[in-house]
């Protein structure tokens, strides 16, 4: 491809609405996709792709034309049989143009269990699914996936283009990746931590008691916009009358079912108000991690945005998404099915977290990624 053609850049949107999308402006929903972390997805990939008019494309299909050369498509989790809608107009809209694909950061959606045995996963999904696998199989170069548990199913499909390259987005800074350095553990340290809304409500419990240790924990919403109303009381945004406090009950009802939180902490513990952050802003939200020392939880790109700092990640990984990412980065991690959360000890997990791996292997990953795209004819910033 010369420097004149043209790559789009294709996104994501299978997600579905959400009554709480009220609480965002429209153009932030579209953007993110329910899940601000989608955008430092999105955004730290295409810092080092030329790529054409990103904001515009994200979570569409109908603006792509015959007039690209190339369809750039960051899939994700979409190997899953719950992606039957989005799978089919990504299928339609990938048959009806002769244009070169690159497919990059594909990812299945499997549970633990489920993980171990790629061969019956395969055999499970949806027709939808692998119509689309073998469509951009039959387009693409190669294929990059986000692990070796999406190797393994595209394989068993019978897919052998494909190659495993991670998560384009842990790629942002090339090769001035800081290395991971790590404080001695303290209850003076400044923890981020992340939970999920699908697992159960003992995990997030768990986690927010483990942040509660320190003077100044954060928990960073992603997806979470039951939240919101309360995150706005608490800052003071709509005021303090009796109609807010009525206002936000919901929202509290909802917070206390998922992280165990008193309604008397919510009102009036000091901790408990300055304990949510959202960020609709990447460089707002790098700047933020930058006073952190270490980030916990559920969630993978809250991770490599800390990651990019050089501020240490451990992740509770809860399907196969997070696993085959955390062990192809050596990002330190547990499973949820190897643990229960009433073991879980922050303090030993964090002691026992080692990046030495990762420091050592960054560069072999990113080179593995750069030869990935020059195979593929994709031009970049790395160098």
């Amino acid at each position: 491809m010369n420097q004149k053609e043209k790559i789009v850049f294709g996104y994501k949107n299978y997600f579905g609405k959400c009554q709480d999308v009220k609480l965002l402006a429209q153009p932030y929903w579209q953007k993110f996709v329910n899940n601000t972390g989608n955008e430092i997805f999105c955004t730290y990939t295409s810092l080092n792709i030329p790529m054409l008019d990103i904001e515009k494309t994200i979570g569409r299909t109908d603006i792509w034309n015959n007039d690209n050369n190339c369809y750039i498509l960051l899939p994700a989790n979409i190997l899953a049989n719950h992606c039957k809608e989005v799978l089919t107009s990504l299928t339609d809209t990938l048959s009806k143009n002769a244009c070169q694909t690159l497919v990059m950061s594909l990812g299945a959606q499997a549970t633990l269990d489920e993980m171990k045995n790629p061969k019956k996963y395969a055999e499970n999904l949806i027709p939808e699914a692998k119509k689309f696998a073998h469509l951009v199989s039959s387009k693409s170069v190669s294929i990059g996936v986000r692990g070796e548990f999406t190797y393994n199913v595209l394989h068993e499909l019978g897919i052998k283009n494909v190659e495993n390259i991670g998560c384009t987005s842990y790629f942002v800074n090339g090769y001035n990746q800081p290395q991971i350095m790590k404080k001695a553990w303290s209850l003076g340290l400044n923890p981020i931590c992340f939970a999920t809304t699908a697992e159960k409500n003992t995990w997030a419990h768990k986690i927010i008691s483990e942040a509660f240790k320190f003077k100044k924990p954060k928990y960073i919403i992603q997806n979470e916009f039951k939240i919101l109303p309360y995150y706005f009381f608490a800052n003071n945004y709509f005021g303090t009358g009796l109609k807010c406090i009525k206002d936000i009950k919901p929202s509290m009802k909802y917070i206390k079912k998922m992280f165990g939180i008193s309604y008397k902490d919510m009102l009036f513990n000091n901790k408990v108000q300055n304990l949510f952050e959202i960020f609709l802003n990447i460089n707002k939200w790098e700047d933020f991690i930058k006073t952190r020392d270490f980030v916990f939880g559920m969630r993978i790109h809250g991770s490599i945005i800390a990651l990019k700092q050089g501020i240490p990640a451990m992740v509770i990984a809860h399907d196969s998404r997070l696993v085959e990412m955390c062990d192809l980065f050596n990002i330190p991690y547990i499973r949820i099915d190897k643990m229960n959360a009433e073991n879980f000890n922050l303090q030993k997990f964090y002691e026992e977290s080692d990046y030495t791996l990762m420091n050592k292997n960054y560069n072999k990953l990113l080179e593995n990624y750069i030869a990935f795209l020059d195979k593929n004819e994709i031009q970049h910033n790395f160098k």
